[in-house]
């Protein structure tokens, strides 16, 4: 369950564009899903 909750906060890991749009960081993204796939 713990690396579902990481997975969930790095999805929410960004920044907001001057337009108001969310740009999401896909490099903290990328570890998380990397360790989520190795254990499943």
């Amino acid at each position: 369950m713990a690396l579902l909750e990481r997975l969930a906060e790095a999805g929410a890991t960004g920044t907001r564009r001057f337009d108001g749009s969310f740009e999401p960081d896909p490099t903290a993204l990328r570890p998380i899903w990397t360790a989520l796939v190795l254990t499943t």
